[in-house]
C-alpha cells in the first residue's frame, strides 16, 4: 500500500507541473478534448440546436506499444447562451493515471455584471485491488474561467477523496449562484483534471458550469438534467468494466 501511495504522489506532481504551463486561448470555436496522460484524443461535436452536443462511448486508448491504457465514455452539452454540461466515466488500467478534459465554447457576450455557478458530484468503484481514489491535479477538479482575458469565475469544485473498497458516493459539490467576473465576456472553458488509482478502477462524474447576466433568467440544466446524463454514461462505463473484468 505504502508503494502504491508513493507511486501516485509522484505521477500527481509531475502532472501538477505539466498542468502549470498550459493556460486558455480565446475560443474561437467549440471544442472538447482529453488526455490520458500524454496521450490526447479530440471528441467529435455535433450541431445541435444553438449549441454542440457530444456523445462518445467506451472510446478505448492504448499506448504505442498496444497496451490498453484507460477506457472513457463522454457526453454533454456545450450552450452558448452560456453554460457547460458533461458527464464522463473512465476507467483506469494498469499504473496510476492523469486524466484531463477539456470543454470550450463561445459564448453570446456576457455582462459587465455577472452570476456564475458550477456543480460536480459522481461514483468511485474499486477495480481489482487496494481501494480506489480520485485526486485533484491542482488545487481543484473542476476548474473554469471565462475569455477574454482568461479569468477565474470562482466556482472551482471537486476535492480528493479514497475507499477501501466497493461502489463508493462523490460529492455533490456545487458553487453558486454567486456574483462572477466583471467584465463583457465572450468564451467559457471549463476543465475536469485528475489523478485516478489505476488497477481498473472506475469514475463516473458529471458536472456544470455557467455564467449568466446578473438578474437573467433561471438556468435550464438542474440537478435532474445532470443526474440523467450521469445515468447514462456511468450505464455505459459499467457494461465496459464488467466486460474487462470477465477477460481478465
Amino acid at each position: 500500500m505504502k508503494k502504491r501511495l508513493s507511486l501516485i504522489a509522484m505521477v500527481l506532481t509531475a502532472a501538477i507541473s505539466s498542468l502549470q504551463t498550459v493556460s486558455a486561448s480565446p475560443v474561437d470555436s467549440p471544442s472538447v478534448y482529453f488526455t490520458v496522460d500524454d496521450i490526447r484524443v479530440d471528441v467529435e461535436l455535433i450541431r445541435s440546436g444553438v449549441g454542440w452536443s457530444f456523445d462518445s462511448s467506451a472510446i478505448d486508448v492504448r499506448d504505442g506499444d498496444g497496451a490498453l491504457r484507460a477506457s472513457v465514455a463522454l457526453r454533454g452539452f456545450l450552450d452558448p447562451d452560456p453554460s457547460i454540461a458533461f458527464a464522463l466515466s473512465v476507467i483506469d488500467f494498469g499504473t496510476p493515471t492523469t486524466f484531463t478534459f477539456g470543454f470550450s465554447t463561445p459564448i453570446v457576450p456576457t455582462g459587465p455584471l455577472t452570476t456564475v455557478s458550477s456543480s460536480l458530484m459522481g461514483e468511485l468503484t474499486e477495480g481489482d485491488v487496494e481501494g480506489v481514489s480520485i485526486s485533484p491535479i491542482g488545487s481543484h477538479i473542476l476548474t473554469s474561467v471565462v475569455l477574454t482575458p482568461s479569468t477565474t469565475m470562482g466556482v472551482d469544485i471537486g476535492d480528493a477523496a479514497s475507499f477501501p473498497s466497493g461502489v463508493n458516493p462523490y460529492g455533490p459539490f456545487s458553487t453558486g449562484p454567486q456574483n462572477g467576473p466583471t467584465g463583457i465576456w465572450t468564451g467559457l472553458f471549463t476543465t475536469v483534471s485528475f489523478l485516478m488509482s489505476g488497477n481498473s478502477d472506475l469514475v463516473s462524474l458529471s458536472g456544470t458550469a455557467r455564467i449568466d447576466n446578473r438578474a437573467s433568467r433561471v438556468p435550464d440544466g438542474g440537478p435532474g438534467f445532470i443526474l440523467s446524463l450521469g445515468v447514462l454514461v456511468s450505464l455505459a462505463a459499467s457494461a465496459r468494466w464488467r466486460q474487462t473484468r470477465r477477460a481478465s
